[in-house]
């Protein structure tokens, strides 16, 4: 039988508990990587949710404009008619 020095049954197990806290620690890092994967995901799945809803809201303010420039047409050909309705009806009666 062998037998073991007080040292080095120390040095046993303190290399046995620095073993354990190895693998703790790598086992803890894993861990936090796997979350930070996981909650950057959960961000790039908001974000794009983000942008489509942007993307909707943009498309019914290019209609809406769209709307507004041709009314603003509209009502601008309207006036320049009356404008010559009320010049011609001027020139008409002496005005």
């Amino acid at each position: 039988m062998t037998e073991y020095s007080p040292l080095s049954l120390a040095l046993d197990r303190l290399e046995k508990a620095l073993l354990s806290v190895e693998a703790g620690l790598e086992q803890r890092l894993t861990h936090s990587s796997d979350e930070r994967i996981v909650l950057l995901q959960e961000e790039l799945a908001r974000l794009n949710d983000d942008r489509a809803n942007l993307g909707v809201s943009l498309d019914h303010i290019t209609a809406h404009a769209k709307t507004l420039e041709t009314t603003n047409q509209d009502v601008s050909a309207r006036l320049d008619e009356a404008i010559e309705t009320i010049r011609n009806v001027l020139e008409a009666h002496g005005g």
